[in-house]
């Protein structure tokens, strides 16, 4: 029975001030996020994007206080932080490619690969006999 290779799309962002043959590459999945889903904030400060991880925690904040000045109950609550969770899963990996297109990293590939090793790999194949 073969089982079926299950590929993943990844875009490859290069700093164009590095001096080294990877160029600085930051590879990037396509789709859902489940750190960012999970863990939301932390996500965003691991990666050094401070402004999302701020805007974030304030809509997370807000969400209580707003429902409890509105006298919802708890359920509206968690309803409204997990769609907002939900929401940073589904954007985080949009949100990350803008913050490095920001810090001056450049679109430069799109990669397909089982893994992001595989897809590293084959970056760094594909660059070295480009440069070669």
């Amino acid at each position: 029975m073969m089982r079926k290779a299950v590929v993943k799309i990844y875009t490859a962002q290069i700093a164009p001030w590095s001096t080294s043959s990877d160029g600085e590459v930051v590879l990037t999945k396509e789709g859902f996020n489940w750190a960012g889903f999970l863990l939301g904030p932390f996500w965003a400060l691991w990666h050094g994007m401070w402004k999302t991880m701020i805007a974030i925690s304030l809509i997370l904040i807000a969400i209580p206080i707003t429902c409890d000045a509105l006298y919802l109950t708890n359920y509206v609550v968690i309803i409204s932080q997990f769609q907002v969770m939900l929401f940073v899963g589904i954007w985080a990996n949009d949100l990350r490619r803008a913050a490095l297109s920001q810090r001056g990293y450049v679109d430069y590939v799109v990669i397909a690969g089982r893994n992001k090793n595989e897809a590293e790999h084959r970056y760094l194949l594909n660059t070295v006999l480009v440069e070669s």
